[in-house]
């Protein structure tokens, strides 16, 4: 014999049962996932906040990124800048060696040698790009392979092939940075320097390669300034590419603090708190199993038992 109320109680029994079947499962999917829920729905509240957020986050990377790749290549200017300065030293080392012993010898190797390793600096690429070509870094900016072409030429302007265009890029919403450095900017003056050094040594008055003469002594000293001119020139623009990195450095500082607030913000509305979870978890699953008891033993139940 079955109660008249039994019905509606085991009916409420029931739900209580799948309530914390339910309840278990959601808790089961929030360890899993290590997210509060599987999609927008479950945090309806907070999901226009965390559609911005991840906006937010999303940009700034993009900026880090774009920032990362404007640090590495200011590093290698500043880099091959370091290698012309330490030729361009080398070079007018020599010459003040060769005034002190009032000898030449093996001059003409040492300008060759110096004049090789500035051109090859001048034509570093990055990947499939030139470094000091400006906009046009498909073509390669100093376009001479030796010194006799640039002999051969009526200024040391026409060997370099670059535009008067540098990089410009947006590193965060407010801060636009121009950067690179051209070919003839860095090394115009230079290579007029050892033009000048390559002709009077192909001259009437050359080659500079034993004793010097009065004549050769004269021209030598005279270059010395000269080659201090495009020496200073190339260090004014090295120290200005370090202002750059020392700026791109200070941005990508501040980027990587956005970003972790975005990753920490976003990450407070959507991810779990594993220990809550855990702790939900096992009461949860103490709850269903009480649940399960309880409508087993209250199903067995009847008049008929009782009397």
């Amino acid at each position: 014999m079955t109660r008249v109320a039994s019905y509606s109680h085991n009916q409420s029994l029931l739900q209580g049962l799948l309530r914390n079947q339910s309840d278990l499962y959601k808790v089961q999917q929030q360890i899993n996932t290590g997210k509060k829920a599987e999609d927008y729905r479950g945090i309806a509240p907070q999901a226009s906040t965390v559609v911005s957020a991840r906006a937010a986050l999303a940009r700034t990377q993009a900026y880090k990124e774009t920032a990362d790749e404007v640090g590495q290549t200011l590093s290698l200017i500043d880099l091959q800048l370091g290698s012309m300065l330490d030729n361009a030293e080398s070079l007018k080392q020599s010459i003040l060696e060769a005034l002190a012993m009032g000898d030449g010898q093996g001059f003409d190797q040492i300008l060759d040698s110096n004049f090789q390793m500035i051109a090859s600096s001048l034509n570093t690429k990055i990947g499939n790009s030139y470094l000091f070509s400006g906009s046009k870094t498909d073509t390669q900016p100093f376009s001479i392979t030796s010194l006799e072409d640039l002999a051969a030429l009526p200024s040391a302007a026409d060997a370099f092939a670059n535009d008067q265009n540098k990089g410009s890029v947006r590193v965060t919403d407010t801060f636009t940075m121009q950067y690179g450095v051209l070919a003839d900017e860095a090394a115009g003056p230079l290579m007029e320097a050892i033009k000048s050094l390559k002709e009077f040594n192909d001259g009437p008055m050359g080659p500079i390669n034993g004793p010097l003469t009065d004549d050769q002594k004269a021209f030598l000293e005279s270059q010395i300034s000269v080659l201090d001119g495009a020496i200073d020139t190339m260090r004014g623009i090295q120290t200005a590419n370090g202002l750059r990195q020392s700026q791109i450095k200070d941005v990508t500082g501040q980027l990587d603090d956005q970003r972790i607030y975005f990753e920490t913000f976003v990450s407070g509305i959507e991810d779990v708190d594993m220990g809550e979870a855990i702790t939900r978890f096992l009461n949860d699953q103490s709850a269903l199993q009480a649940s399960y008891q309880v409508t087993s033993m209250l199903s067995q139940l009847n008049l008929s038992k009782f009397l």
